[in-house]
């Protein structure tokens, strides 16, 4: 999110755009419904969206519903694919 925009004195000029947090809320809601749909190639895409951006949303019920879609997504597809990540992590 863009700071506000200040003049010379520090005074605020134009605020910044609103936070879009129900927006964001409602994709991890979609993602938690859809995650069995999900294919197996693009899992390891979403595990990274998950660790790398939204779990570490500004907001709180982002984070809490993001949060919901990643344990979905590790109950729908973690079996196949957390050798993977563990493989992964551990730089092999």
């Amino acid at each position: 999110m863009p700071p506000p925009v200040l003049d010379t004195f520090g005074r605020v000029v134009c605020e910044g755009p609103p936070d879009e947090w129900p927006a964001r809320s409602g994709i991890a809601m979609a993602i938690c419904k859809m995650s069995q749909y999900i294919p197996e190639e693009e899992v390891e895409t979403l595990f990274e969206f998950f660790v790398q951006k939204s779990l570490g949303d500004r907001h709180e019920e982002v984070r809490k519903h993001m949060l919901n879609a990643a344990v979905a997504a590790v109950n729908d597809h973690g079996k196949v694919k957390i050798y993977v990540f563990t493989l992964k992590k551990v730089g092999r």
